[in-house]
């Protein structure tokens, strides 16, 4: 007659494997063992995976890896994984929370045993331009930059009687030259521009 197949759910100790066995016109065949798959995926916050977006992953095997790439004034920063995962290194096993940051390098060394969810997070600076009580913002009053980059600038128009003086920032802040403006001391247009951005920034603009 037709062979007719099961298939049962075992675990040998180490890594989930699937049994498939045969009867009737196959029950002389052999018992075939199947190692169980997961799905591995990749996701990225503010970027876009330029990569393999998902896999099937062998249990006990490790993942391919991804790539992906940040949006515009984003910098990629870290993965995380959405269990917790281990990494066999040599003889060496570590475990890496659910939510900590995990490197491409560590990801492909992840033993498989369940499902999966890697994803990337990009991060960025807010730059925020505000006026003191003698003059209004009429450009932009915020962005988002990254470490690379450096401010846009705004503009500003000042209240009758009153003329723009000069900008200030609320940190210290470091110009490509190598010039460096404490927090509140003048920063003129032209510096504000050739800020070096590795934080959040505010710069008021300042009417006398």
């Amino acid at each position: 007659g037709a062979s007719v197949f099961s298939k049962l759910s075992a675990n040998d100790g180490a890594a989930d494997i699937d049994v498939v066995f045969g009867y009737g016109a196959s029950a002389n065949s052999s018992t075939r063992f199947y190692h169980k798959t997961y799905t591995v995926q990749y996701k990225s916050i503010n970027g876009t995976i330029t990569g393999i977006t998902d896999e099937d992953v062998i249990s006990g095997a490790n993942p391919t890896g991804s790539k992906q790439t940040p949006n515009t004034h984003y910098e990629f920063e870290y993965w995380t994984a959405d269990v917790d995962v281990d990494i066999k290194d040599g003889n060496v096993t570590k475990t890496i929370k659910a939510g900590e940051k995990i490197s491409m390098e560590q990801i492909e060394k992840v033993i498989v045993h369940k499902n999966i969810v890697f994803t990337a997070h990009n991060k960025t600076y807010l730059i925020e331009y505000k006026s003191d009580d003698h003059g209004k913002i009429t450009g932009t009053v915020d962005e988002n930059r990254n470490s690379n980059e450096h401010p846009g600038g705004s503009t500003q128009e000042a209240d009758a009687n009153y003329e723009f003086a000069y900008w200030i920032c609320d940190k210290d802040v470091e110009l490509t030259d190598g010039t460096k403006i404490a927090a509140g001391q003048p920063i003129t247009d032209e510096q504000l521009t050739q800020v070096k951005i590795n934080q959040n920034l505010v710069f008021t603009a300042i009417h006398k």
